[in-house]
């Protein structure tokens, strides 16, 4: 566990530098138009790393709402499960009549 813990530490040290070696490449100011509102003269590595923020933002949001959606899925096929399980511990509780009790169709005409 310590191996692949240490192997995802430098994973991540040289995503790292290398997002920062992209970013410090583009420093040229782009002018970015939105619906409601103009910036010009923003640094590219601004507008790179907002549009990487936004995104992993709105993924953590979207699998927030699948992971709950699954888990209220899970609790209710849990207490499915429970309820069918406690009905058949009760059948089997249940006491067998005598034979006399039960009348064939044929015994009755």
């Amino acid at each position: 566990m310590k191996i692949l813990r240490l192997f995802k530490t430098i994973f991540s040290i040289i995503i790292l530098i290398s997002l920062l070696g992209v970013l410090n490449q583009n420093m040229q100011p782009v002018s970015i138009d939105l619906f409601l509102q103009k910036f010009s003269n923003v640094p590219l590595s601004t507008v790179i790393l907002a549009t990487l923020g936004s995104g992993i933002f709105i993924g953590y949001v979207l699998s927030i709402s699948s992971i709950m959606g699954s888990k209220t899925e899970a609790r209710l096929h849990r207490n499915l499960n429970k309820k069918l399980t406690d009905e058949i511990n009760s059948l089997r509780n249940i006491s067998i009549n005598d034979e006399n009790d039960f009348v064939d169709e044929d015994e009755s005409t």
